[in-house]
């Protein structure tokens, strides 16, 4: 976003073979990007241009944005073409969400594609507050919310602490099976 590195000299391939994952990885000094780029013009759009050199050549680019509302989120929704929200089953993440909602709709100004959030309720649990955060999300947002929800496992945790994706790690996990449930219903439209 400095215009120093193409964004394609940056990626790394990662994963098994055949189907070879990408990552754009950053570090701590994204955060100190804001201060460096202050002042110019169209400080909302950087990310998008800087993806642009990308668009050919892969049929999905995921951005993953830190759990908060400044300017990579910002920038990350002025070049999104789609957007997933994982929600703790807790009620900050719930006014979180809320708080999201509302950036998108004056984000809308400069994409105004950008279409309404779609819900992944994540570390989900069978005890009375989950069920209901979970159920009052389904019952507000109807089809806006994944059917399928990642339960909360020891699993997660592990897999991050051996810093191995998922599905390498523990390749039976209830979590696991559920994201591959989620990426079915995102081909499935």
């Amino acid at each position: 976003m400095l215009d120093e590195v193409s964004i394609e000299q940056t990626l790394l391939r990662v994963g098994p073979p055949p189907n070879y994952l990408w990552l754009a990885p950053s570090n701590l000094d994204l955060a100190d990007i804001w201060r460096r780029v202050a002042g110019r013009v169209g400080l909302e759009s950087l990310l998008k241009t800087a993806l642009t050199p990308l668009l050919a050549r892969f049929k999905y680019i995921i951005m993953d944005c830190p759990p908060s509302l400044d300017l990579t989120t910002i920038n990350c929704l002025v070049a999104a073409s789609e957007v997933i929200v994982p929600v703790d089953m807790s009620i900050f993440s719930v006014r979180g969400m809320i708080k999201l909602q509302a950036t998108m709709q004056e984000v809308r100004k400069v994409n105004p594609d950008l279409p309404p959030p779609k819900i992944l309720a994540c570390r989900t649990e069978h005890t009375t507050v989950s069920v209901s955060i979970e159920a009052g999300l389904r019952e507000r947002l109807g089809n806006n919310i994944f059917s399928v929800a990642i339960p909360k496992t020891k699993d997660v945790q592990a897999s991050q602490f051996s810093k191995q994706p998922l599905p390498l790690h523990s390749p039976r996990s209830k979590a696991t099976q559920a994201y591959q449930s989620v990426i079915e219903e995102i081909r499935r439209g």
